[in-house]
């Protein structure tokens, strides 16, 4: 009798161990939060934070120093948010969960070593993944290796060369660099090619909204270095589209971009060559939106900056685009028809420079590819 009692309260115990447990298991898993990311970063290396998130947090923050880098939303449990680090420090990082109505459910803190690429002799080296807790759950941190090309993801991309901005490379870099195309690129062949590749989007789009493809395909060449800029290889946005107070998982920023809005950028120091660095933690005017495809970013000039579809671009051209249809109409010839069209974008205000200055810059490829033909 005295053995089935002792038998008993030890399985007694068990059953209230194993339901504490679950407990804590499934508080983690409405409210926790796991977050991996590398301790040692270079200045200018994209950083990946990976999250796994309970049933209860619909958003994580991130913070640095106090300052957010942006937020990310959670979908089945998991998410992800990149962000790039321009100068070396040692960041104080927190982590915030929060639930639909934006109150706070848990937060997980962790530092990252951000250093200069000059401190790195090799180009391959290994980095800690650490893999942080909640602060309901905090077993031993774990740690995984992985191999990482240490080169700066904002010179390098597809095996793209990009000229230095000053946070970059202090002696070679300018702050206009950012506007410039892949070291070596377009070649004649590589222009070639981008115009043949773009001709059947922009031909299924002039036909579906009765707008210019020569237009269309004159400004995708132009405004993106027919492909080659920065914001064309790493955001698929063609024209410059700025996305204001945006984020990494909306928007793409580009980083060492002159200040075009005279106080927006705070300046962090002038190097030797007088360039200037700045700080880009809370800058809002440099981050442009982020396109899945090119096709997704020729539709938004054709339906938002062409026809003002939902009003997200600043200036309404739909009467531009409705003089283009009536003139079609009236039995004008599509090239005379397309030069009014652009020479008007340009003069309502698309290119700050004036009308005359665009068109000129337009006619040009336009002339030189024969996309009349297209129309």
């Amino acid at each position: 009798m005295r053995q089935y009692f002792k038998i008993g309260i030890v399985a007694a115990v068990l059953s209230i161990l194993i339901i504490s447990l679950s407990f804590r298991e499934k508080k983690f898993n409405r409210t926790g939060i796991l977050a991996e990311y590398p301790p040692i970063v270079l200045m200018g290396q994209e950083v990946h934070f990976a999250f796994v998130a309970g049933d209860n947090v619909h958003k994580i923050r991130i913070f640095s120093d106090g300052k957010s880098l942006g937020s990310t939303q959670v979908q089945k449990n998991k998410a992800n948010l990149k962000f790039v680090f321009n100068f070396p420090s040692q960041k104080k990082m927190k982590f915030v969960g929060l639930d639909k109505s934006g109150q706070v459910l848990s937060e997980l803190l962790g530092n990252i070593v951000v250093k200069n690429p000059s401190e790195q002799k090799a180009k391959k080296a290994t980095i800690y993944y650490k893999i942080g807790d909640s602060e309901e759950e905090t077993p031993k941190a774990k740690f995984v290796t992985k191999k990482e090309d240490m080169t700066p993801n904002l010179l390098k991309k597809n095996g793209l060369a990009f000229p230095p901005i000053p946070a970059e490379d202090e002696i070679n870099g300018k702050n206009d660099n950012v506007y410039n195309t892949a070291t070596g690129h377009p070649t004649a062949a590589e222009s070639k090619k981008f115009v043949d590749e773009i001709s059947g989007d922009a031909m299924e789009l002039s036909d579906q909204y009765n707008v210019p493809a020569s237009v269309i395909m004159a400004m995708c060449a132009l405004e993106s270095g027919y492909g080659y800029s920065r914001t064309a290889v790493f955001a698929n946005n063609f024209f410059g589209i700025k996305q204001w107070n945006g984020n990494s998982s909306n928007a793409f920023q580009l980083i060492g971009q002159p200040d075009e809005n005279d106080g927006f950028a705070k300046v962090i120091r002038k190097t030797e060559t007088g360039q200037l660095i700045y700080d880009e933690t809370k800058r809002p005017d440099n981050w442009y939106k982020l396109f899945r495809s090119r096709r997704e970013s020729m539709e938004f000039l054709v339906e938002e900056v062409f026809l003002h579809k939902t009003g997200q671009w600043k200036k309404d051209y739909s009467d531009i685009a409705k003089a283009y249809q009536r003139n079609i109409a009236a039995g004008i010839e599509k090239k005379e028809a397309a030069y009014t069209f652009i020479y008007a974008i340009g003069d309502r205000g698309y290119c700050h420079k004036g009308g005359k200055y665009y068109f000129d810059r337009m006619v040009k490829v336009m002339d030189k590819w024969g996309l009349y033909d297209y129309d």
